[in-house]
């Protein structure tokens, strides 16, 4: 697909206009060589209007007119070149900001999960839970444990059988817990 010509500009000098005629009057075969060519005239044409407005009320050629006007010109666009340099770089500043934080973030949430995922972690949920656990349990709102294993926390059965917490305590069991006691 043939990209379109530049419009060539007309300059004071016969060597650049026809350098710019033979590269540039004919459409380019690929983007890279269009934007090179429309850059190119693009600046030539700026330079042409810098030395004509300096050679306003002079009726002849001036080399050094030229020569001021393309200071001109090429200082001009050094400082365009630095100026989006450094909005380019600003801006990045402002997105490397805000990828950062929002990644420290990430992992402080990360962290925060790891910890309450070690403290209420449930080593044996067949075994009765730890006071600490129950501690927890009581800031979580969870009913306290009292000899029986609560029902529906953590596993456990209302019914005292399965081996979900200690046996609740009977006559006989007291008694020989007694006996025992006083033996020793």
């Amino acid at each position: 697909m043939p990209y379109r010509a530049p419009t060539i500009p007309e300059v004071p000098s016969t060597a650049i206009d026809r350098l710019l005629q033979s590269r540039f009057s004919e459409p380019a075969d690929n983007v890279l060589k269009a934007i090179v060519a429309h850059f190119v005239c693009a600046g030539f044409q700026s330079t042409s209007m810098t030395y004509y407005a300096l050679r306003r009320g002079s009726p002849t050629e001036s080399y050094r007119l030229w020569v001021v006007a393309c200071v001109l010109v090429s200082a001009a666009m050094t400082l365009a070149s630095f100026l989006v340099y450094k909005v380019v770089v600003a801006s990045a500043f402002i997105v490397q900001a805000l990828l950062f934080y929002g990644l420290l973030t990430v992992a402080l949430v990360g962290i925060a999960m790891a910890v309450a995922a070690v403290a209420l972690y449930d080593r044996n949920a067949k075994e009765p839970p730890t006071k600490a656990a129950l501690a927890a349990d009581d800031l979580l709102g969870y009913e306290e444990y009292k000899g029986e294993p609560v029902r529906g926390a953590r596993g456990g059965s209302s019914s005292g059988s399965g081996g979900a917490g200690p046996a609740p305590k009977t006559a006989e069991t007291s008694a020989g817990d007694d006996n025992r006691s006083k033996s020793e």
